[in-house]
């Protein structure tokens, strides 16, 4: 999720930028009470960047994956926090080299929250779907809360904690 995740996608100015969508209840000619008035144009560019956001995470979901299967630290320092790859590495050590091939046969993303944390901007991210984990294995359901964190020293999106979700 994280190599893609970019304030490219707008999502710092967007954070910045977000203010109350202005549906309060209003009246105005022409339109009856509580109608919710028509969306400022700057709403259609905050749902593309939620959408490429989304998509992104996706994608970067799997890279995550591909990543640990391999047990491919370089790749997994690019893609999580400090921390986080110093908790990953001690657990390919305790695991070894081998490969642990998993399959990603569907995955879903939903934003469950996004907030500024002192210089900090974190996403929650839910994933669900479905992984193969051995080949000729049942396919299993999997739901994952990922949080996300993006500084202004480093303007990249890495892989700060993965929670499992029952």
């Amino acid at each position: 999720m994280l190599s893609r995740l970019r304030a490219g996608f707008g999502l710092r100015r967007w954070l910045e930028q977000r203010r109350p969508s202005g549906r309060a209840r209003t009246t105005r000619p022409g339109r009856p009470y509580g109608s919710a008035p028509a969306a400022p144009a700057r709403h259609a560019r905050d749902d593309a960047a939620l959408a490429g956001l989304l998509d992104s995470a996706c994608q970067s979901f799997v890279s995550v994956q591909r990543a640990w299967d391999a047990a491919d630290l370089e790749r997994l320092a690019t893609l999580t926090t400090q921390p986080l790859w110093q908790d990953l590495r001690a657990q390919l050590e305790l695991r070894g080299p081998q490969e642990c091939p998993t399959e990603v046969l569907e995955v879903q993303a939903s934003l469950a929250g996004l907030e500024r944390v002192g210089g900090a901007h974190v996403a929650r991210i839910e994933f669900r779907g479905m992984i193969l984990e051995r080949p000729g294995g049942a396919p299993a359901p999997f739901r994952e809360l990922w949080l996300v964190a993006c500084t202004a020293d480093d303007d990249r999106w890495r892989l700060a904690h993965v929670q499992a979700l029952i």
